[in-house]
């Protein structure tokens, strides 16, 4: 059992928060790497409509000139050096004044590599981060328990039900049921990927029960209330995901564990692509000595230091919910991934069908209160679908999913019909959503679009120069002295 106090810090610090085949296993080099050398930098659809937060007649803020909706017109031509060129200089700049420890990028286009690197240090002993440096990559580990069920679903005798992704978990793993009956009838495999089985998070349930076996993490999910009816509300939830994981490896003759998990995932995915250096959970990356640790500056001695017990913690909380969030990884590794995932290479059970299955949309998200603008299009998606979101990007379909732990902050991201995608991560303590206008402006740099900041120092106040308008944007009023009680003078 954890000590108390990081049980307590458990419980308020979890996020693990958006061809044909072939039957050849692929190796590094058969990948279409350019070499590139870098000096390390030193330091279904629901079916309730969506909610936007606001009337629907609402007068919409000006949209910004530089997002011109469908279709932002090319204006450059650029080729792959010289997009590696300017985005190592944007990202050195951009390390420097948003203040992060490191960061690791792969960038992909056309089916090429043409940008892969580390920058920054990975620990209190000034190692530089390279390509190989393991950092967790959060909740972007759903794709990869979402593209395993797929594939057992195209299989022609599905394990999961005669309707793949949309059979009832129920038919075939009869100890999976909800508190209500009627649910535990309904609900799909693509339901528990997709989050809209009617159930909030209860991720603190679900750090208390870090001891549990898989079994009991599968079996306890009939105490849980649902807050929504089934398909009638997009709800994040890891503990579905998770014991989707759990139980797609039962089906697939691996008994149901998290070592089974990572066994099934070892061998449909990660050795198939050659992801040698990808671990499936916390306990087994944290006894590799060429990972990333979560860092924080310390004003004192004036440099970033290591957080020993982040990694620990994270396997504390996390390893029990593997399928969800525990998986960590590299840019090596991982533009493998949006390498198969843009259909550029294959592994056997991955067709173009079973990647359509996971990509299309499911279910519909519901827009926070306080969306500015076109903030929707460059930051956000607008629906969900077996570890996916799907948006836009400047009038692009894109793809993509974020994935934070303690500590650990990652995106995957992929404009599908432009052939490019964006892998990028950092083991930054204090910082989360960092990496947006790193994504925003690699795809302006691969498409060729005039980019949305002009430099480095705006993307680092991100929204600022693109929402003015944005809550974090607009300039408070100095708060007013409290009005003094007029003097009064009591007689007796």
């Amino acid at each position: 059992m954890a000590p108390p106090s990081l049980l307590l810090l458990s419980l308020c610090v979890l996020a693990i928060a958006f061809p044909t085949s072939s039957s050849s296993a692929l190796s590094t080099s058969d990948l279409p790497l350019q070499e590139l050398s870098f000096s390390p930098l030193p330091t279904d659809t629901v079916p309730s409509p969506p909610s936007y937060g606001a009337p629907l007649n609402d007068p919409k803020p000006p949209r910004s000139p530089k997002i011109t909706g469908p279709g932002s017109p090319v204006t450059h031509q650029w080729s792959d050096e010289e997009v590696a060129r300017r985005l190592d200089v944007f990202l050195e700049a951009f390390v420097k004044c948003r203040q992060l420890p490191n960061v690791q990028i792969g960038l992909v286009r056309d089916g090429r590599v043409i940008y892969m690197r580390g920058m920054g240090v990975a620990n209190s002993d000034g190692k530089h981060v390279d390509s190989r440096t393991l950092f967790g990559i959060g909740s972007t580990s759903k794709a990869f328990t979402g593209l395993t069920a797929a594939m057992l679903a195209a299989q022609q005798h599905s394990p999961l039900g005669a309707s793949g992704l949309d059979s009832p978990v129920h038919e075939t793993v009869p100890e999976f049921i909800m508190h209500e009956p009627a649910a535990s009838a309904l609900v799909s495999w693509r339901d528990l990927l997709s989050h809209r089985t009617g159930l909030a998070r209860h991720d603190q349930a679900l750090m208390v029960g870090n001891n549990y076996t898989q079994q009991e993490l599968v079996a306890a999910v009939r105490w849980l209330r649902p807050t929504a009816p089934i398909r009638g509300k997009w709800m994040y939830n890891n503990w579905m995901v998770a014991a989707a994981g759990y139980m797609a490896a039962q089906k697939d003759g691996r008994g149901v564990g998290a070592s089974n998990w990572a066994e099934m995932i070892e061998a449909r995915i990660l050795q198939p692509l050659g992801m040698h250096d990808t671990r499936a959970n916390y306990s087994s990356a944290n006894r590799e000595t060429n990972r990333a640790e979560v860092m924080q500056w310390n004003m004192t001695a004036g440099r970033f230091e290591s957080i020993e017990w982040a990694g620990r913690v994270n396997e504390y909380i996390v390893d029990h919910a593997a399928p969800a969030g525990a998986m960590n990884s590299n840019a090596e590794d991982m533009v493998k991934w949006l390498l198969l995932h843009l259909g550029n290479i294959t592994i056997p059970g991955v067709s173009q069908h079973v990647l359509r299955d996971v990509h299309r949309p499911a279910a519909v998200i519901d827009m926070p209160e306080g969306v500015v603008g076109e903030e929707i299009e460059l930051s956000l998606g607008q629906t969900y679908g077996a570890g996916w979101v799907q948006g836009s990007y400047r009038g692009r379909r894109r793809i993509s999913h974020n994935g934070q732990t303690i500590g650990y902050s990652a995106t995957v991201s992929m404009l599908p019909d432009d052939g490019i995608g964006l892998f990028a991560v950092s083991s930054a303590m204090t910082e989360g959503n960092w990496y947006h206008p790193v994504a925003f402006h690699a795809f302006d740099l691969a498409l060729g679009l005039d980019p949305l900041f002009d430099n480095a120092t705006q993307a680092c106040v991100y929204p600022c120069p693109i929402f003015p308008d944005h809550p974090l944007c607009t300039p408070r009023p100095p708060p007013q002295p409290a009005p003094t009680a007029p003097h009064t003078q009591t007689h007796v």
